[in-house]
């Protein structure tokens, strides 16, 4: 595997423990709450640990946008559950 398709892996692998962990939280901690949780915690990682802070809003605003791609607007209905 090239060192390009061992990281793709590599992301595709910590997304499923994202998910896993989702998991275990949706009976405990409504899904907003845990998005809201998401979001901060990465959001205080990439202002501390990337070099400057435009570096951290490019990343946090590329993730964001990559994430809408992953839903299909035109068969979006307001409060349909996605899966992931």
């Amino acid at each position: 595997m090239n060192d390009k398709a061992q990281m793709q892996n590599n992301i595709n692998l910590y997304r499923q423990a994202l998910l896993a962990i989702a998991n275990l939280a949706g009976d405990q901690v409504p899904t907003h709450e845990q998005i809201f949780a998401g979001i901060s915690y990465y959001t205080q990682i990439a202002f501390v640990l990337l070099p400057n802070a435009d570096l951290a809003q490019q990343t946090i605003d590329a993730g964001i946008e990559y994430g809408k791609t992953l839903v299909d607007p035109a068969s979006s209905k307001e409060g349909e559950n996605h899966e992931l």
